[in-house]
């Protein structure tokens, strides 16, 4: 009987963990998402978080992080002089009722800087996370990660 109930525990964990929000997209069908090669951040998404507010400054650090550690790991090149191929920026809503926050992961063409695709995720941050940074971390990058497995669409 303890068997049986530990396997319908582990079977409902896995359930409720395949059960989150998926992540949705949009792209302009025109643009050249799969010529990209190089980013840099968005000039006005560059400074927009002050080092006084310690949980906005270290969210904003590990969103950073995992966007550049998923881009380079495709082999996206960080390119912060000249014009880039494509602009990088995000935004982050607590517009759910538990106050977990919508993570939006946006490319812009780096010549037109036009909105050229995006991706969001409902529940990509949880609104109470423990001090660790690793939790922190652990969290962004999973979202992350779900995100920019969208990008280029194929």
């Amino acid at each position: 009987m303890l068997r049986w109930a530990i396997t319908f525990c582990v079977a409902l964990w896995l359930l409720a963990a395949c059960a989150v929000d998926s992540v949705k997209t949009q792209y302009e069908g025109d643009a050249p998402l799969r010529a990209y090669k190089t980013f840099d951040w968005m000039a006005s998404e560059k400074h927009d978080v002050s080092v006084d507010d310690m949980a906005a400054f270290r969210l904003d650090a590990a969103i950073r992080d995992s966007v550049h550690g998923e881009l380079t790991a495709r082999a996206y090149k960080y390119q912060t002089l000249g014009v880039p191929d494509f602009f990088v920026s995000y935004r982050l809503s607590a517009e759910d009722p538990d106050g977990a926050g919508t993570l939006e992961v946006k490319i812009h063409d780096g010549r037109t800087r036009r909105l050229v695709w995006r991706a969001w995720l409902a529940g990509a941050v949880p609104a109470k996370m423990d001090e660790a940074d690793l939790s922190l971390n652990t969290h962004v990058g999973t979202a992350i990660r779900r995100i920019l497995q969208h990008f280029p669409p194929r």
